[in-house]
């Protein structure tokens, strides 16, 4: 009887061994699972907050900019019309125009004669607080002919009417306006 007894407790605590065994391995896979997911979470949580202080970053860093950038235009804007011209005439060597040249005090619409890449540029520029009409591009096309030009181009430190753009499309004349003009002096 003892035997029988004996023989079953160690089947029991064999038994009883796997249940533990099986249990621990549960636990630990499960254990290991945890782990693994909160790795998994820790990981994308890093990533999205590095993204987003990567863009926050950016974000400052294009305001910061923009700021600064309208504050270095502001000077423009406090110009007189002369003071722009010759401004605009360095600006004109800095993107690679050549022999330019100021027109008379009247100057039939291009206040710039300048070259570039062999074609004879008049250039009309308008320091102004509003948006820019139509008639500065009628001026500067007007102009085309009386001083030998080849393309046309308005440049001011301001902004374009919807009906100067499209005069100005229509006649093959160029606007450049205050962002590009920022781009230009390269501030």
């Amino acid at each position: 009887m003892s035997k029988a007894y004996s023989s079953n407790s160690d089947y029991e605590f064999v038994f009883l061994i796997l249940i533990a065994v099986t249990m621990y391995r549960i636990f630990h896979s499960y254990d290991l699972l945890l782990k693994n997911i909160r790795m998994y979470l820790l990981t994308h949580v890093f990533i999205v907050l590095a993204v987003f202080v990567i863009a926050c970053s950016a974000l400052v860093v294009f305001r910061l900019k923009n700021i600064r950038d309208e504050r270095n235009l502001k000077f423009i804007d406090n110009m007189d019309g002369l003071e722009f011209e010759r401004l605009i005439g360095k600006v004109l060597v800095g993107q690679g125009y050549t022999k330019v040249k100021f027109t008379e005090k009247y100057d039939f619409g291009v206040d710039i004669i300048a070259q570039k890449e062999g074609l004879r540029w008049g250039i009309q520029c308008k320091r102004y607080s509003g948006l820019i009409s139509k008639r500065a591009v009628e001026q500067v096309v007007a102009g085309l002919r009386y001083y030998k030009c080849d393309k046309s181009m308005v440049i001011t430190n301001s902004s374009y009417t919807n009906q100067a753009k499209v005069l100005a499309k229509h006649n093959d004349c160029v606007l450049v306006d205050r962002p590009i003009l920022r781009s230009y002096m390269k501030i």
